[in-house]
């Protein structure tokens, strides 16, 4: 009886390292830096050929009105629209701002913090015809949730926010440490009563980012409750 519960227990043990290592085998590894982008096609003038608005079918214009946000993404790289400067080609992408009431709303505007690289971001605004209105210093740039970028309030004619990448940052990197908050379900022993609840605990990792001709940027657009 000793033997087969021990044989048992080995069991169990095999088939939870097999599975942890079928996890680990399945998942790919985070992108790296992009440092080299050859364009087939590079103008020297922004377009708005491929704008990424959001959806208006019925149930997307339900949930932007629940929730007050609207989040639109796009991968920066060889299929994007490209512009050429006088630091190099870049690629870029033009986001539409939506149509809803953005009076008091803030637009969170930048690239995404991926494990091993990011984009440093060149941001804009942009009237109804492609012209730029804004341009945002990128020393004011900083961190919002996994994004960074800069935020701003709409002002009256922008209907556009363009975000391309920096050639004259790419192949740089920016070592961070970044706290997080996680829950794990404990367990409480009282006496006799035992309970179990979630403590949150605090975890700091330490990343470095390369900065990349590719890489996920977007804007995230909150606006007030409606009077």
């Amino acid at each position: 009886m000793r033997k087969a519960v021990h044989s048992s227990i080995a069991k169990a043990a095999n088939l939870t390292v097999l599975a942890a290592l079928a996890a680990c085998a399945s998942t790919p590894p985070p992108p790296a830096a992009v440092l080299a982008y050859a364009p087939v096609d590079c103008t020297s003038d922004l377009t708005l050929d491929k704008v990424k608005a959001m959806e208006t079918d019925e149930k997307t214009l339900k949930r932007a009105t629940r929730n007050r946000t609207v989040e639109l993404d796009a991968e920066l790289g060889l299929a994007s629209d490209c512009m050429s400067g006088p630091v190099g080609d870049r690629p870029y992408q033009v986001f539409a701002l939506p149509d809803l009431p953005l009076e008091g709303g803030v637009v969170y505007a930048g690239a995404e913090l991926g494990t091993l690289r990011t984009v440093m971001p060149e941001i804009a605004t942009l009237d109804a015809n492609g012209g730029i209105m804004r341009r945002f210093d990128a020393e004011k740039f900083r961190r919002y949730s996994n994004r960074f970028g800069h935020s701003f309030s709409p002002r009256a004619g922008e209907a556009y926010v363009v975000i391309a990448a920096n050639p004259a940052a790419v192949g740089d990197s920016k070592a961070t440490v970044e706290t997080s908050a996680v829950g794990r379900n404990v367990t409480h022993v009282y006496g006799s009563t035992i309970g179990g609840g979630i403590d949150t605990v605090g975890i700091q990792n330490e990343f470095e980012r390369v900065y990349s001709y590719e890489g996920k940027v977007g804007i995230r657009v909150v606006y007030p409750k409606a009077k």
